[in-house]
């Protein structure tokens, strides 16, 4: 879910526009997609249940049939550079990046973060 947010506010900071359209809640262990646990139950969504402390956390992980036919190359680039800078991170150093952001420090507990704050986002 962090990756998400992050694929989201970097496509936003880059193009004016988010990937995917979702709104994100600012939570404990960071962002968290508004809706989340529809996101889970969509067909092909393919991922393991981590449990951290009190919290249920998904890793998602790709189905071998998956294939990109709906996201542009602007898109990619934007995902493909999220999972370069973050990808071989653990939960809980993403978790601790994602707190530093003004995006994350300017929004209030449990409240939707704003995508005007991607303008100040720590990857380009």
């Amino acid at each position: 879910m962090k990756m998400l947010w992050y694929s989201d506010a970097l496509n936003y900071k880059r193009h004016g526009i988010s990937i995917t359209g979702l709104a994100y809640r600012a939570l404990q262990m960071g962002s968290v997609p508004e809706g989340y646990e529809q996101i889970v139950l969509l067909d092909g969504v393919c991922y393991d249940e981590i449990l951290y402390g009190d919290n249920i956390a998904y890793k998602f992980k790709p189905a071998e049939e998956f294939k990109m036919t709906e996201l542009t190359g602007e898109e990619i680039a934007t995902v493909d550079e999220v999972i370069r800078q973050f990808g071989n991170m653990k939960t809980e150093e993403i978790v601790h990046t994602m707190h530093e952001e003004d995006a994350y420090k300017c929004t209030e507990a449990n409240c939707l973060i704003l995508y005007k704050f991607s303008e100040t986002l720590s990857i380009n």
